[in-house]
Formats: structure tokens, C-alpha cells, sequence
């Protein structure tokens, strides 16, 4: 289980589905039954483990979205409660309408009041497509600015020998670039977190929790690497050891 900061209101958790089984507990059976008891105790239990991972997953955040991701992964985002984006998002609603009365004209609406039958009909059903496609081109343009973006982030990847690298890298799904060095006690390897290749790299992460000693954020280890580290494979070492 891993726990990256998307951005200042987001933690996203990454599991195996196995993991969940054994916490006993069963995605389905928590989608379906809503049960507020088994839901607050299995949120319970994820911060609890955040919290052993040096992750601040407080009650104030609540889980917002689940998805199944490949290789029987699940991903769980998590967003705290920001009472001034919900004002922010009131009063864009509020804002919307207005610009949809404004967009077509109070005196228009005016208008339709005073037709009779048939023309009224065709008038306003005619006011309501503009409304809605005003409305669609209002919202796509509010999710675009509130999508919050993830942040790219590089990790360092411990193994306790060669041997170790080398299996890991002949069973990973996916190359994520990098580079192998090798310090006093272990052999390190940092992969680079780009805004093209987080979803392989959270996947990534995952599997190697099955070889690597420790999976953690690069906090300028990597630059003490290179000042007093020796520099094993300079690029791409996954591509390289999957090769041989």
C-alpha cells in the first residue's frame, strides 16, 4: 500500500485487492451496502497505516472516489473538506444562471411570456437548448480549472543486492526512466515521476514493494547519491537489466 499527495486536498492510496481481503473486507460489499459502521472502520484503518507511512490522512479527509485499476489494483482518492471551495462553487452557480439570464436577454424571456401556444413551445424549448449549451460550456471550462493536477514526484527504491534489482527489473510493467547507484549498504534506484507517466509509476511503485527493501519520496537522497554514491546505470537501468 502506497500513499502519494496529489495536491494540497488530495491523497490518493494505491492497494492490492488482496491487501483489502486481508483487512477483511470486500470492495463490492463496501460500494453496495453503504454500511456507515464498516465504511468509518475501514477509513479508519487506512489512516492508521497512512500515518505509518508519514502520511497526514486526517479525519478531515473523506474517500471521494474509488477506482479498479489494472493487475487487480485499487486506487482510493482521498480530498479534505474546503468549506471556501464549496462557497467558490455556490456562487459560481449563482454567477451561471445570471450569465444565462444576461446571455439571453431578460427582454427575450419577456417575450416568450407574451406568445400564446405552439410559438411559446417552440420559443422556449429554444431558450433551453441555448441555456443548456451555455450551461455544458460553463461547467467543462470550471472542471478544467479545478482539476487538480498531480505532481510529479521522483521515489528511491532500496534493494539489499544486485540480485534483487535484477529480478525486480525483469518483472516490471512498465519502464519508468531512471537511474541504479549503489551506496554503503544498498543498491538504490531512483525513478523519475513525469506528468506523462504517474499512473505506470504509481502501478510501478506497488509492484515493487514485492522486492524492494523501502519505496519512499526522493528527499534530496539522490543528490547525495551522486556526490557519494557510485552511479551503476545512468539511464533507463529498468530497460537495461530487463535486456540481459
Amino acid at each position: 500500500m502506497i500513499f502519494i499527495k496529489i495536491d494540497e486536498h488530495t491523497i490518493r492510496c494505491i492497494m492490492k485487492q488482496e491487501e483489502l481481503s486481508k483487512m477483511g473486507y470486500d470492495l463490492e460489499s463496501l460500494l453496495k451496502e453503504q454500511d456507515p459502521e464498516k465504511i468509518q472502520s475501514f477509513l479508519h484503518e487506512i489512516m492508521e497505516k497512512a500515518k505509518a507511512a508519514g502520511v497526514e490522512l486526517t479525519e478531515e479527509y473523506r474517500a471521494v472516489q474509488s477506482v479498479v485499476l489494472p493487475g487487480q489494483y485499487l486506487a482510493l482518492n482521498f480530498s479534505n473538506i474546503n468549506p471556501s471551495d464549496q462557497i467558490d462553487n455556490l456562487i459560481a452557480n449563482f454567477l451561471e444562471v445570471a450569465d444565462a439570464v444576461e446571455d439571453a436577454g431578460r427582454d427575450n424571456l419577456e417575450k416568450i411570456l407574451e406568445k400564446e401556444g405552439e410559438e411559446k413551445v417552440s420559443a422556449f424549448n429554444e431558450f433551453m437548448e441555448r441555456l443548456k449549451e451555455f450551461h455544458s460550456s460553463s461547467q467543462e471550462e470550471r472542471q478544467r480549472r479545478a482539476a487538480p493536477e498531480e505532481l510529479p514526484e521522483n521515489y528511491i527504491l532500496k534493494f539489499p543486492d544486485m540480485n534483487t534489482v535484477e529480478k525486480f527489473c525483469k518483472a516490471a510493467a512498465f519502464n519508468i526512466p531512471g537511474r541504479l547507484y549503489k551506496d554503503k549498504k544498498n543498491y538504490c534506484m531512483l525513478l523519475e515521476g513525469r506528468p506523462d507517466n504517474l499512473d505506470n509509476l504509481n502501478l510501478l511503485l506497488l509492484q515493487a514493494c514485492e522486492f524492494a527493501d523501502t519505496v519512499e519520496p526522493d528527499r534530496f537522497y539522490s543528490q547525495c547519491l551522486e556526490e557519494h554514491g557510485d552511479i551503476i546505470i545512468r539511464e533507463n537501468p529498468i530497460e537495461v537489466l530487463k535486456s540481459l
